[in-house]
């Protein structure tokens, strides 16, 4: 825009163009950035590059680009780009690219292209980059528009640009730079009007802006009392300050720095006041861009909690992400959730993040507090832990802890009280009205998800002992069973190898084993013979007590023999020892310890 002062002329446009893309590759990050113009042929010729390779701003300064390879809206990334911005691509290895057409009235007249080779551009870079397009487009038309724009006033221009520009996230930035550049101030000062409406500066520009804020904020303290909307003051050596009212009420301040002294009576400060109305509408967009941002930041945190405890049903996981959420979204570090006990007497701390020592007892008051006399309000607010007369009975916890303020929020679900949300800030750190709506509603949901999570624990973990029951029970009833089946095999055949097939048929079925042999002492009584075996698979049918079967148990699973010593009975006066071989078709696998009593008291009662 500095150029923009001066009547009309191409070299004068790529001064301007320059200027252009240097501050895009600054604000943007952007490796290359080149500014294109449309010329009589119709190709797109670069009239201004930035590149960090000199080798590659050579390459680029006066390139061409046929206007059909142009899109026909903003594009991104590396796969459609022409030859030339594609072999430049390479050299610098750029991971991402911006494409923006340039048009007036409808009709391409420029492009704006941008690389990068760390990262792909943000959301916010492209919409500095947009900025910098409508830029380009507001310098084409002052130099090589219809007739009479190049007289345009560069303030007019400016102002224009501030409204045309989208990147309202750095409007501080643009306004200083914009201004700096259309009046050739030596200095330009934007200062933003805090809540406790002390100025504070929020950017400047221009080659005497490093010294200028020493002197510049007791000018503006004076122009503030003077309640003027322009006032000019001198500064001694560095010249002559202007400052400007931005708004009314002011939501700040625009100051510049003259060599030279102003004209009063001339066009130059009602120029000015113009500028600083179209600076203070982009002021307050920026402002109110910002609260959106961190609303819609908040409104994410409050569904991210409500989502991940709906996914987990975990009460772990829920207050966890409740935690860290809260914690980064108040800017705190420390934080606690206590879930109270039965009763409601007692907290217990469920999940906290930088605190140590008993701030248990501190939480227990703020609930006190809550729920007692500020039952209204829905929360309580302690700046001053230390000399605020409602935590005297906690005194020592907070001395012990090092708490400097608190704020407590109760969390309940319907009648029902579920515990505490406690956030110890800063001394004299307060809640702002969306800071406190926000952590309202997000009590109110935390409430009900960690209510949701403890029933699903509580049916969980009834489910598993309602099972571990069931299955109790399902084997006492299946050793009944076999019990009931041996006894009514040998009440019914009077016959002792029929018990025995009973025996060893009830075991292969019930022990869920593949085989199952009964041996009994020989007459001799210098060997177990078998008595009655089963088998599940008609391929292991063959004999087992032979050598060949035996082998073949043992290859493929476990053989396990118990010998019944101590268990024993007379039968035709005779004295007899059993014992049982099983097999199990399943390399590596035992019975438990339960089939195994199971194998015992079926032995016993068979002998």
């Amino acid at each position: 825009m500095v150029a923009a002062r001066e009547t009309t002329g191409v070299s004068d446009l790529d001064a301007t163009l320059t200027a252009i893309v240097e501050r895009a590759a600054r604000l943007a990050g952007a490796d290359v950035v080149i500014a294109r113009i449309a010329d009589e042929s119709g190709a797109l010729v670069a009239h201004a590059v930035h590149a960090r390779s000199e080798s590659v701003r050579a390459e680029l300064e006066g390139s061409r680009l046929d206007i059909a390879s142009i899109p026909e809206t903003e594009a991104t990334g590396l796969e459609e780009l022409p030859r030339g911005l594609r072999e430049a691509a390479e050299r610098i290895a750029a991971v991402d690219a911006l494409r923006l057409p340039v048009r007036d009235n409808g009709i391409l007249i420029g492009s704006v292209e941008l690389m990068r080779g760390r990262s792909e551009f943000d959301e916010l870079q492209a919409m500095l980059a947009r900025a910098a397009a409508d830029e380009v487009g507001l310098a084409w038309r002052a130099y090589m528009g219809e007739p009479g724009r190049a007289t345009r006033d560069p303030l007019e221009l400016a102002g224009d640009a501030l409204a045309a520009g989208s990147a309202e996230a750095h409007a501080d930035d643009q306004v200083a730079h914009l201004a700096a550049e259309a009046t050739d101030a030596r200095a330009c000062l934007v200062w933003r009007f805090e809540e406790d409406d002390e100025p504070e500066l929020a950017s400047l520009a221009g080659p005497d802006s490093a010294a200028a804020p020493a002197y510049a904020r007791d000018v503006l303290l004076r122009a503030r009392v003077s309640r003027e909307p322009v006032t000019v003051e001198q500064v001694g050596e560095p010249g002559w300050l202007v400052t400007l009212q931005l708004g009314e009420p002011p939501v700040g301040a625009l100051q510049l720095l003259f060599a030279q002294e102003l004209d009063r009576q001339g066009s130059l400060l009602p120029r000015l006041a113009t500028f600083a109305v179209r600076a203070a509408h982009a002021l307050r967009t920026s402002e109110r861009r910002h609260t959106l941002a961190a609303d819609l930041d908040r409104t994410q945190a409050l569904l991210g909690i409500v989502g991940q405890a709906i996914a987990e049903l975990s009460l772990t996981h829920t207050l966890d992400t409740a935690v860290d959420r809260v914690r980064d979204l108040l800017a705190v570090d420390g934080l606690a959730v206590y879930l109270a006990e039965e009763g409601g007497d007692r907290l217990e701390t469920a999940g906290e993040r930088g605190l140590t020592g008993p701030h248990v007892r501190i939480g227990e008051r703020l609930l006190e507090v809550a729920l007692g006399p500020a039952r209204g309000r829905g929360l309580v607010i302690v700046e001053d832990a230390a000399a605020d007369p409602r935590l005297v009975g906690a005194r020592d916890a907070v001395e012990e802890v090092g708490i400097q303020a608190a704020i407590g929020v109760p969390l309940r679900a319907g009648d029902q009280l579920i515990g505490l949300l406690a956030v110890y800030p800063g001394r004299g750190r307060t809640l702002t009205e969306n800071e406190e709506s926000l952590l309202r509603a997000l009590v109110a949901q935390l409430a009900v998800a960690v209510q949701n999570a403890q029933l699903h624990e509580k049916v969980e973990r009834e489910s598993g002992e309602a099972k571990r029951a069931r299955d109790e029970e399902a084997q006492v009833s299946r050793r009944l069973r076999a019990l009931y089946d041996i006894s009514r095999s040998f009440t019914e055949s009077l016959s002792l190898e029929e018990a025995f097939d009973v025996v060893v048929q009830t075991i292969v079925h019930e022990l869920g084993v593949d085989a199952a042999v009964l041996r009994i002492p020989h007459e001799r009584g210098d060997a177990l013979i078998p008595a009655a075996t089963h088998v599940r698979e008609e391929r292991l049918a063959q004999d087992p007590t032979s050598a060949v079967a035996r082998q073949q148990v043992v290859a493929e699973g476990t053989l396990l023999a118990r010998s019944f010593n101590d268990l024993s009975s007379r039968f035709d006066s005779a004295r007899r020892e059993a014992c049982f071989g099983y097999g199990r078709h399943s390399p590596g696998h035992r019975p438990t310890p339960g089939q195994h009593g199971d194998l015992v008291r079926r032995g016993r009662h068979s002998v």
